[in-house]
């Protein structure tokens, strides 16, 4: 199967919950239930048995609840749909850019990286990482972000800005197994960038 192209996968846990006393079992696998359900989209899963590492995943529900013979206790198993993606933890920090800087990405895979930018909101500026330039203009006050994840830019407001900021390649750009040569010039003063760093 071709790079990036993997399925979701499922990823499962057996949690008990109840204290033994006069209350309902089903009341509190309701409010776990409930509090699984309340974010929307994916967010972060992590967990002991994999340290180093965290999925995209969301709660697909339902759980089916047995009651165990000590008492008031229930068992059930809860389901995760996870992107396939393990993210390394460390691939969440950080890396400050200098004007002509080489990453290397020592994992197998192509990431797809959050971009930082900062600039004088008057003039231009170019952004190349590897075989892809961004060419940015009125970079905003607040600060730039571009998700090459999602393909989307936006400034410190979450407001879209992609007429500002136009891709040399309609994927945007990717952090190559290797080193990956990065600069920008002309008003870009600042840039950051969040690897996202992941294996399967």
């Amino acid at each position: 199967m071709a790079q990036d192209a993997w399925d979701n996968v499922t990823q499962r846990y057996e949690i008990i919950a109840g204290d033994g006393e006069k209350h309902s079992v089903h009341g509190d696998f309701d409010n776990i239930a409930k509090w699984l359900c309340a974010p929307t989209g994916y967010c972060e899963l992590w967990d002991d048995f994999d340290p180093g590492h965290y999925r995209m995943a969301y709660f697909a529900g339902p759980m089916d609840i047995s009651t165990l013979p000590i008492g008031r206790m229930g068992r059930a198993t809860i389901e995760f749909n996870c992107k396939p993606q393990r993210y390394l933890i460390s691939g969440k920090a950080a890396i400050p850019i200098s004007r002509k800087t080489v990453i290397n990405n020592r994992t197998g895979y192509a990431a797809r990286p959050l971009i930082y930018i900062e600039g004088t909101t008057n003039g231009n500026g170019t952004l190349t990482i590897g075989k892809t330039v961004f060419s940015c203009s009125e970079i905003p006050d607040t600060c730039a972000y571009i998700d090459c994840e999602e393909m989307d830019c936006f400034d410190g407001n979450g407001t879209k800005i992609n007429a500002k900021i136009i891709s040399s390649t309609s994927e945007f750009a990717k952090l190559e197994p290797g080193d990956n040569e990065i600069s920008f010039t002309g008003s870009i003063t600042k840039v950051s960038i969040t690897p996202r760093w992941y294996e399967i």
